[in-house]
């Protein structure tokens, strides 16, 4: 659905496994109104290799959400990168830390980024994409509470026939996704595929509160270059 691809584009691997699990509020929906939190992306990777050997990792992000839907997403690593999508100037800001530097960029159309959020069902988006899609199976997990916040569940089956990828077995991947419209935010996923592993992400440590407005403006100090699209001056 919705990460990120503004962060793909512009913060290397570590937004990539990121985008795997969540997306970046507004980028098909509108502009989130309201629901301003904070929490932790917690993003888990376990895998077996042919050798036996294993792959676990775990890779956590910061983020952040204002009641004008201005978003803002930060890795804990040394490195120290900052994204922020502010759906009301229609900007994004990637931002490098540790070396001061800032690329701007414009978001959207006015018109889609003006559009205000409604709330997401994620079983009907799931039966609306397993109507194009062959070998899916949905099933709704109905509501629960994730860490505090109340969220809509779905699980997706896919099945894949002997032969189809050349494999001598039936395949099924199976992937789970709780959706809040409390906060309009993908709270948690697990997804179980035998050909990449298990692969688990989750948003923890929720405050449902306005988060400091400093937190979606450039720190002083960073020089900012205007990535070249045809939608912003080239001047700063």
């Amino acid at each position: 659905m919705r990460l990120i691809a503004f962060a793909l584009a512009c913060c290397g691997s570590l937004w990539a496994q990121a985008a795997n699990a969540t997306y970046s509020p507004g980028a098909e929906t509108g502009r989130v109104v309201g629901k301003p939190y904070s929490a932790a992306q917690v993003t888990h990777t376990m895998q077996t290799l042919a050798n036996g050997s294993h792959i676990d990792r775990t890779v956590t992000n910061l983020v952040w959400q204002d009641d004008q839907g201005r978003f803002r997403m930060e890795t804990t690593d040394n490195r120290r990168r900052v994204v922020i999508q502010d759906m009301v100037a229609q900007l994004i800001y990637s931002i490098d830390m540790e070396h001061k530097t800032a690329r701007k960029s414009a978001m959207m159309p006015v018109r889609e980024a003006q559009k205000i959020a409604g709330d997401v069902s994620p079983v009907e988006e799931a039966r609306a994409t397993a109507r194009r899609t062959p070998n899916e199976m949905v099933e709704d997990l109905g509501s629960q509470s994730i860490n505090g916040v109340s969220a809509l569940g779905v699980r997706v089956t896919t099945t894949i026939p002997i032969g189809a990828i050349g494999n001598d077995q039936e395949l099924k991947s199976v992937s789970e996704r709780w959706y809040s419209n409390d906060i309009h935010a993908l709270v948690k996923t697990v997804t179980t595929d035998p050909r990449s592993g298990i692969h688990t992400y989750e948003l923890t440590d929720i405050v449902r509160s306005a988060p400091d407005p400093s937190l979606f403006q450039v720190p002083p100090g960073i020089t900012v270059t205007t990535v070249e699209d045809g939608l912003l001056p080239k001047e700063q």
